[in-house]
């Protein structure tokens, strides 16, 4: 009596409907509590359930592991070595991809192939769309390619003499697609590089060309010839500072200086007298002079 009259009058003066619903507020509480605990005990006892794998995808990883293999990866997949060295020039598309190239990289290297493209060594992979330099950096150990003798002579159904050579300052992407290795993507770049720099005086420029390399350029050298009477020259005494730094040879310090020269000479100026005053070196001035007048 007392305790009720403790919560009901003296002190917090509850109602006798209010006092009731206290009373159940606090039996709530307590049942809470209890519950919360009994769950941190069952947690702590079983601790967390993971759901199992399937039995198929557990079947699958044991007879992987057992054949001494990875599970498959989409793109990039690890040379398994079952074979020994793979020759890109006559390898089918399954021993590709097991070398680790890429479905799109070992289709667009078969399709290479059918055009008459060829393999001499590991570098000569970077022509192949789907293939980047940290690829053939990692894959080229799984590769084996063939010696080839240059002085062999290109077989052909006609007579030598009626063999007709393309003039790489003239030719347009569709006769350059008739070289051997070369398809639309380089025969673009070509003569996009032989109109930055103005025309070809060597063939050995076509190493400068992105995506050609030394051993396809010697694949290329009987088939070609040049006309240096085509090349596009520059006057260095009407040239502007934008032509000048488009130049690939040319950058943009060298371009000012070379006007700055000029416009200080208050005369006529020539290629000799730019490396006399060290405006270019001598490597530059060999290539440069071709396009200067």
């Amino acid at each position: 009596m007392r305790f009720h009259r403790f919560f009901k009058g003296e002190f917090f003066a509850f109602s006798k409907s209010e006092f009731r619903g206290f009373i159940v507020l606090l039996l709530i509480l307590a049942g809470l509590t209890g519950i919360r605990y009994h769950q941190i005990k069952d947690v702590g006892r079983i601790g967390m359930q993971v759901s199992p794998l399937p039995e198929s995808l557990v079947v699958r990883m044991e007879s992987l592991q057992k054949a001494g293999r990875n599970p498959p990866i989409e793109e990039k997949v690890p040379f398994r070595g079952e074979e020994g060295k793979v020759d890109p020039n006559t390898a089918g598309y399954v021993a590709l991809r097991n070398a680790g190239l890429s479905k799109r990289a070992a289709n667009n290297l078969m399709k290479y192939r059918e055009k008459g493209g060829r393999f001499t060594v590991a570098e000569d992979l970077s022509r192949i769309y789907g293939i980047s330099e940290e690829d053939i950096r990692r894959l080229k150990s799984n590769f084996d390619f063939p010696e080839v003798e240059w002085s062999t002579p290109v077989q052909s159904s006609l007579p030598e003499e009626s063999i007709e050579l393309i003039e790489l300052n003239a030719a347009d992407t569709n006769a350059l697609k008739n070289l051997t290795g070369i398809g639309s993507v380089l025969a673009s770049r070509i003569i996009r590089y032989r109109s930055l720099i103005g025309g070809f005086y060597d063939l050995e420029q076509l190493n400068e060309v992105y995506g050609l390399t030394d051993s396809l350029v010697r694949t290329l050298a009987p088939a070609l010839k040049i006309d240096t009477l085509l090349l596009r020259k520059m006057d260095l005494n009407r040239v502007t500072f934008k032509e000048l730094q488009s130049h690939p040879y040319i950058n943009a310090y060298q371009a000012r200086s070379i006007l700055k020269f000029r416009e200080l000479s208050k005369g006529k100026i020539n290629c000799k007298q730019l490396i006399d005053n060290y405006i270019i070196d001598s490597d530059i001035y060999r290539k440069l002079v071709h396009y200067l007048k």
